[in-house]
């Protein structure tokens, strides 16, 4: 009788166990993909510590208002928005806003805009006016194919397919560019300056025009974060902006 009463207690507080983990674990815990080489914005530094610009900010917000940011890696990059639970993460950054992308995730408040623009080495390329002029040309592009860089350069991208080759990262862009492999290239403004930089690769210039300049947000997947989350976290952010403004403000004078 005794070992049976020991035997239902020991079960009784496995299921508890089980439970609080189920309801407890992680909860205050934001989980972002892993990314090594995204400068200026998340990367990794030569301690093999993970920061940037984008990556500091957030951490900074979420251990002012109580919450941890852990990396979560081996997430394909293909899924991060279809398949966020199956790879148990919940935040990403710089994601421009859109419906579809709302209907999983709290997007904050925008905290920079993302600026598009044309590379190139060949200064032909960079007479050019406007990017409708460059795509339209007889000269081959290189870029990710599957960014949004605005409706009018969709519509672009579809009509000129022929002439655009697909590249995931800055890195293969780049080489395909020195290579002569493609004429230009459409990207974020300072990750290419940055992967240039990195790369010690001169003479390739960018256009004196933007592709497209869209605000960017912080998003959480909606199964782990509240509204509540989302007003303190907003409001967190907002005060941190403001603050960096003022500083940057300042320096100036």
């Amino acid at each position: 009788m005794l070992n049976r009463l020991y035997s239902l207690l020991s079960l009784s507080m496995f299921i508890l166990l089980c439970f609080s983990n189920f309801v407890f674990a992680g909860k205050n815990d934001v989980r972002l993909p892993h990314s090594d080489n995204w400068l200026p914005y998340y990367y990794k530094d030569s301690s093999g510590n993970y920061t940037g610009t984008d990556f500091e900010l957030l951490k900074s917000v979420l251990e002012n208002i109580g919450h941890q940011l852990e990396v979560v890696k081996s997430v394909p990059r293909k899924r991060l928005f279809k398949h966020a639970e199956k790879y148990h993460y919940n935040a990403l950054f710089a994601v421009t806003h859109n419906p579809q992308r709302s209907n999983d995730f709290h997007f904050s408040i925008p905290y920079r805009t993302e600026q598009i623009a044309v590379f190139s080495a060949k200064p032909s390329i960079l007479r050019y006016a406007n990017i409708k002029q460059v795509v339209n040309s007889e000269h081959i592009g290189v870029m990710n194919m599957a960014a949004f860089f605005g409706d009018a350069f969709e519509f672009l991208k579809i009509s000129n397919r022929g002439k655009l080759i697909h590249s995931e990262n800055a890195a293969q862009q780049i080489n395909l560019l020195v290579r002569g492999r493609s004429d230009y290239l459409v990207g974020d403004v300072d990750h290419h300056i940055a992967m240039l930089t990195k790369k010690n690769i001169r003479g390739v210039l960018q256009s004196n025009y933007y592709v497209s300049q869209n605000p960017v947000h912080f998003i959480f997947l909606k199964t782990d974060f509240s509204e509540a989350f989302m007003q303190e976290f907003n409001g967190e952010l907002k005060r941190q902006l403001l603050k960096n403004k003022n500083q940057i403000s300042a320096h100036r004078f």
